[in-house]
């Protein structure tokens, strides 16, 4: 009989010929003759997800040193320029992509854990909490952002049909999948985890997720300075401070994150992806952003010092799926090339004017809601809670940066749900 220890590169085989004992050590492919074969192939396996995994955090680190060091990179957010770096390289043949099942297993593994760890701060009843703002103020802002989350399920509707109609006579234009507007839906009410998420419930392709979100900030470019142009005529007391970075990676934290912290985030983590893929493989995401939620709201006295340490785990996790995107996403031809992107970049066009053109004929002319209030709430419903406060602090509405960042995570915690909405609708 033989037993088999992997480990260090290493088997020890025990024999059952006469003299018995152990057989010196040897490398790990020279072990039974039967399984030889078997063990090759688990080692290259082993070899695979290792150097899949050595090459994703490596561009995910390029990405992270793009957005902090150079004007585009700012522009276009760390998890784009990642994604962007890995169909780069992936297509220059710089990164091993034969084995596209290894990639996608870590892409989903990643996003599943992120999950958890990025919504702790979704505490709905924190929402109208007089201590963080007036209620009078919370309740405009919020309404404000009810306002935006529709006018974008309305407008990406809108979309879908004039594309469709536009371009459906022309067969060599692919016309806007339902799924992949569905996503979009979900990330211009919450953000990039709820696109993760409705992408993975509705099976969205690889290279329609690389190519939806490269077109949606593309219009993200043009939306947000004019957010910000906005927000300069807004005339307010206090004074203009540098504006804050989008993404904890790159805050300075004032404490070092305790260990034991972040083992409960991990924990925590682990328990919740495992329960929601017990519940559901296909919604695990979704089904992951609703029980988050929960327990940050109902359990919100003990999460609270989880919060740095998650939120900062929870971005690098981002930043490896969004840098597998890259990888996987095909050809750069295909991504942007016109005739398969072109009626989505109007798709998406449709969706951010009907957005901006609701949201302001009703919230400002009809309701008469406080401008400061409006401008907020689109930029947490385009950009998601980061942008949102940061906004807030870069103008110095110092009041107003709590509420934008609360408001924004109701968003996260329902954009998914409105999403697959919408896609029954399509």
């Amino acid at each position: 009989m033989s037993a088999f220890i992997v480990g260090s590169g290493l088997v020890d085989k025990r024999c059952d010929n006469k003299q018995g004992g152990f057989v010196n050590r040897q490398p790990l492919l020279c072990v039974d003759p039967n399984r030889k074969r078997t063990q090759r192939v688990v080692l290259q396996c082993r070899s695979v997800e290792w150097t899949a995994s050595m090459c994703l955090l490596s561009v995910a680190g390029c990405g992270i040193m793009s957005e902090r060091s150079t004007k585009l990179g700012n522009a276009l957010s760390g998890p784009v320029s990642a994604m962007l770096i890995g169909a780069v390289i992936s297509n220059l043949g710089l990164i091993p992509t034969s084995h596209h099942t290894i990639y996608r297993m870590i892409q989903s593994t990643s996003v599943l854990l992120a999950t958890p760890l990025l919504l702790l701060k979704a505490n709905l009843f924190c929402l109208f909490n007089p201590k963080s703002s007036s209620k009078s103020s919370t309740k405009s802002l919020f309404l404000a952002f009810s306002l935006g989350a529709i006018s974008t399920v309305l407008g990406g509707l809108l979309g879908f049909l004039v594309t469709n109609s536009i371009f459906r006579p022309f067969p060599s234009t692919t016309t806007v999948s339902p799924s992949l507007l569905s996503a979009i839906i979900a990330k211009n009410i919450g953000g990039g985890i709820n696109y993760i998420a409705v992408s993975h419930a509705l099976q969205v392709p690889d290279t329609l997720i690389s190519r939806g979100i490269a077109i949606d900030n593309l219009c993200g470019l043009i939306y947000f300075p004019l957010l910000s142009f906005l927000a300069d005529k807004v005339h307010v007391n206090g004074s203009t401070e540098k504006e804050l970075h989008k993404n904890p990676i790159h805050q300075s934290q004032s404490a070092p994150i305790d260990a034991l912290d972040a083992i409960f985030c991990v924990l925590l983590t682990l328990c919740v992806g495992y329960i929601s893929r017990m519940i559901s493989v296909s919604y695990a995401m979704v089904i992951a952003t609703g029980l988050t939620t929960i327990l940050a709201s109902f359990g919100s006295k003990f999460l609270t010092k989880l919060q740095t340490p998650a939120e900062l785990m929870g971005s690098i996790l981002i930043y490896m799926y969004f840098a597998a995107a890259g990888v996987l996403g095909g050809s750069l031809n295909q991504i942007l090339n016109w005739n398969l992107c072109g009626a989505l970049f109007i798709n998406c066009v449709v969706l951010y004017a009907s957005h901006g053109l609701v949201l302001y004929g009703v919230a400002v002319k009809l309701l008469k809601l406080d401008k400061q209030n409006v401008i907020l709430a689109s930029n947490a419903n385009i950009g998601g809670p980061q942008t949102a406060a940061a906004l807030a602090n870069s103008k110095g509405w110092k009041d107003k940066v709590l509420v934008s960042m609360l408001v924004g995570h109701f968003g996260n915690a329902i954009a998914s749900f409105l999403a697959l909405f919408a896609h029954r609708l399509l």
